[in-house]
Parts: structure tokens; C-alpha cells; sequence
């Protein structure tokens, strides 16, 4: 039986001058794609706000808000999803644990055409000894604790979408 209380502690983006969150994918935007990045925060709030009034048909719903970001100027929508993060909340509040634990919720791979090794020495080129085995395309990121307290596992992969359609594949 789980005794513990869940909290979603929020943290603040961190953000280029021009508003865009600080990340490795929107370092290769151009001017013109950065500018249309900016609307991602806008249209993921108002589908997080759409899913809590109205949970049901959530398909259409992401689909709804992709074609925002189509209608927005974006030549494609690579990946739009939030069941995994819907996913683990559900699993945090009915596992059976003791007290408070940060857990990260991502993805178990990244989906840069590099290996992660060479991502983790090109992001952080002063760290010399890695915790974590970064062979193939694993996630820089461990979501090791969330498997292990949760028993979460991503469901939902950008690795598995077919780039050409965005669909989901398994």
C-alpha cells in the first residue's frame, strides 16, 4: 500500500533571450523555425487544459492541437504526446512505496542520430567519467528510479514514430 503523498513540484524552463527554452534540438533551429518553436508552450497548455476538462477522445484532441501547429506555419509535427506522462502519475499514486522521490519521465532513448556517448562528451565536454552506460541510443537521462519505485516504462517512444506521417508504430 503506498503511504506516501504524490507532489508534482513544477521548476521554471530555462530560456534563450528570446523566450525559447535552452535545449540541444533547438540550438539548430534557424530564426524562422525558433520563432514557430515559440508556440509549443502555448498549444501544449491548451491541450494539458483540454485533456483536464474533457478527458475523453484524446486522440483528437493531440490531433487538434497538431494541426494548430501546422496551421501556425510548421511544415511537420515530428511528435506531440503526453499519455506517458499521463501514464507515470497514474502509477506514482498506486505503487506500493515509502516517502518523496524525484523521478525523471522520459523517454528510454534519444533520438539524435548520434550515439549517446558522443551526445553526453559534446554537451558536456568537462566530464571525464560517466555514471551511466551511454552505449547505443540511451537516454542521457535515467528513468532507472521510475522503473524501479513506479514501475514505469515509456509506452509512447519518438524512436518508434514513423517521421513521415507521425503515427505511432510498434
Amino acid at each position: 500500500m503506498c503511504t506516501s503523498i504524490v507532489e508534482i513540484v513544477g521548476a521554471e524552463t530555462v530560456r534563450e533571450p528570446d523566450g525559447l527554452a535552452m535545449s540541444s534540438r533547438n540550438a539548430y533551429l534557424t530564426e524562422e523555425e525558433r520563432t514557430l518553436a515559440k508556440q509549443f508552450p502555448w498549444v501544449l497548455s491548451a491541450l494539458a487544459i483540454e485533456i483536464s476538462k474533457r478527458p475523453d477522445d484524446f486522440k483528437r484532441r493531440v490531433e487538434n492541437a497538431r494541426k494548430l501547429l501546422l496551421d501556425s506555419g510548421m511544415d511537420k509535427v515530428d511528435y506531440l504526446d503526453v499519455r506517458d506522462a499521463a501514464q507515470s502519475l497514474e502509477k506514482a499514486v498506486t505503487a506500493d512505496y515509502d516517502g518523496a522521490h524525484p523521478l525523471f519521465i522520459n523517454d528510454a532513448v534519444n533520438t539524435i542520430s548520434y550515439d549517446s556517448r558522443t551526445l553526453a562528451r559534446l554537451f558536456f565536454p568537462e566530464v571525464s567519467q560517466f555514471k551511466g552506460d551511454f552505449s547505443g541510443a540511451a537516454s542521457l537521462i535515467s528513468i532507472d528510479k521510475a522503473r524501479r519505485l513506479i514501475g514505469f516504462e515509456p509506452e509512447y517512444s519518438l524512436a518508434a514514430m514513423d517521421s513521415s506521417d507521425g503515427a505511432q508504430h510498434d
